[in-house]
Order: C-alpha cells, then structure tokens, then sequence
C-alpha cells in the first residue's frame, strides 16, 4: 500500500489561472460589458458565493461551443508555462516518495487533460477528478454532467472515498473548497502563489506559495508527525 495521496486542486493551484475564466477570456465570449467574470468566480473561491450557481452562471458563457472549437482553442492557447514551474520535478518527489497524486477540481476535465496529454504534467489521467462539458448531438456544449465536483462539498466526497484506499490524505488548493476538505484529511496546505485568499489562509494547516516547500514537507512528514505525539504525550503527562 501507498504512503498516502497528494490530492491538488488545478486552477490557481498546479496551473497559474482560472482556466474555465481564461476559455471564456481568450475566445472573447463574455459579451456582457457589465459582468466581471472573475470577481464571480473570486467570490465562490472565498466561499461568499454557492459554487453550483457561479459554475451555472458561468458555463452560460461557454454554451454552444462545438468539441471541435474547444479542441482548436485547447491547440492553440494551452502552454506548458501555464503550469507552476518544475511542477513536474514535485510529482516525481511525491511518487519516488511513495505517495500518488490526483487533481481534484471544480473546473474542466476537457481541459486539464489536453496538459497531461500533451506531456506538460506527469499525472495519470485515472487520477484527474473534474467536471465534464456536456454535449448535444451536434457536439454543441450544453452545460455540464451531473458530479459531485458541481457542488461546494464535492471535494469533500471525493476525498472521503480515497480515504478508503489511503491511510494518508493530504489536499493542497486555494479555495474554500479545498477547505472544506481539511476536517477530513490528514493535513489542508493553503497554496497562495497565484491566489491569496486570506480567509482560506486563517483555516489552513499550513500556507506555501512553493511546491518545493510541500515536496520538503511530505519528505519529512513522518518526523513530524513523531514530534506531534511526542508533544501530545507531554501535554498529557
């Protein structure tokens, strides 16, 4: 059995932007000059908006687009710098490690996956969790498939059902639904890179703007996790 898993939200977290925001953004589909749509999705991300309705809200954006569009725009603008510098060389630590690494996100599997396919990020896709686009017959985005991911307690279930598998869970994101995962997992780190959100950070076990400082940190875990009880015992005493 594995040590644990690393589970990592994708969008401000592995990759630098809201990758759903910058689709809309790039492809120039937000022609509401009165809408921001970042500030909608900075307000489910600080938990001051339902998730559901801003994914709801936003994916009316995005409707109509064919697969074969997205597939264009996923050749066109998807880049390799997208992603945290040496995110790679992390993941190879996890797995040299013992720990696997999955992607738990509330954006789009149809997106996330075109990185690993076209080798810019060592996951297995198996390990990809993400909402999916749904498509009508003319292969028209209508919406989205029914998941747990639509839902602000989403990565909570995912995670509960790895800790079947897992002894070890450790989740790493930016928002308040990787917080919401932290009464269930072993440890929540607050990724603040490229989102600082200061109510995710004052609830988070620890906050990091470096993977390098999380690859030191799961190397060293067991050390820690000794000093813990050692403290705990002495307390007791």
């Amino acid at each position: 059995m594995k040590k644990g898993i690393v589970c990592l939200d994708f969008d401000s977290t592995i990759c630098k932007y809201e990758t759903l925001d910058k689709l809309i953004k790039d492809l120039k589909l937000n022609n509401k000059k009165d809408v921001n749509i970042e500030s909608i999705t900075k307000s489910a991300m600080n938990g001051s908006v339902d998730f559901f309705d801003s994914l709801n809200y936003r994916m009316s954006f995005v409707t109509g687009i064919t697969k074969e569009k997205l597939q264009e725009y996923t050749d066109d603008f998807i880049r390799r710098d997208d992603l945290y510098p040496k995110i790679n060389l992390f993941l190879e630590k996890c797995y040299n490690l013992d720990y696997d690494v999955c992607i738990i996100s509330g954006g789009f599997r149809n997106i996330i996956s075109e990185y690993i396919l076209k080798g810019y990020l060592n996951i297995d896709e198996n390990y990809v969790f993400a909402n999916q686009f749904k498509f009508n017959q003319e292969q028209e985005i209508i919406g989205f498939l029914e998941s747990d991911l639509n839902y602000s307690d989403g990565k909570v279930k995912v995670v509960n059902k790895l800790k079947k598998k897992y002894n070890r869970v450790i989740t790493v994101g930016d928002g308040s639904t990787d917080l919401a995962t932290k009464d269930y997992v072993d440890y929540f780190i607050a990724f603040t890179k490229y989102a600082l959100r200061k109510n995710i950070v004052k609830k988070s076990d620890f906050e990091t703007n470096s993977f390098e400082w999380i690859g030191n940190f799961i190397e060293n875990l067991d050390d820690i996790n000794k000093e813990i009880k050692k403290l705990i015992n002495t307390n007791n005493n």
